[in-house]
């Protein structure tokens, strides 16, 4: 269950900072209030909204690892929290994922150009 909460919260917090659906929302919010605009380009901090929003909801991931006697303003600042962390670790993975699969293009593009380029200049000098 913890699992799907985390894909739930980096879903929603990926679509809020990244998506062009809200491509619009962010450069609006950019142009009237500036702090907006960087609050929801952070994965972070959207990430600790969505968490403590599911904990208001009723999705808490802490409800039972945290003690009964605890305040639920608590465990929705726990909850913000723990959010928060995950969608910093799994936007930091993909984002690595993303540039190692970029480099990697960018290397077979190379390569491939190379290779060409050695098999012109091989044919070239074969036909003198």
């Amino acid at each position: 269950m913890l699992l799907v909460w985390v894909l739930a919260v980096y879903g929603t917090t990926a679509i809020v900072t990244e998506s062009k659906l809200f491509a619009p929302i962010r450069a609006l919010a950019s142009r009237r209030w500036a702090w907006l605009g960087s609050l929801l380009g952070c994965a972070m901090c959207v990430g600790w909204w969505c968490g403590a929003a599911l904990s208001v909801l009723g999705w808490s991931p802490t409800a039972g690892a945290v003690p009964a006697w605890w305040p639920r303003w608590l465990r929705v600042i726990l909850d913000g929290a723990a959010a928060s962390g995950a969608c910093w670790g799994l936007a930091v993975v993909v984002g690595t994922a993303l540039e190692a699969r970029y480099a990697l293009e960018v290397w077979r593009f190379r390569e491939e150009t190379r290779l060409a380029q050695s098999q012109r200049e091989s044919s070239g000098t074969q036909a003198e």
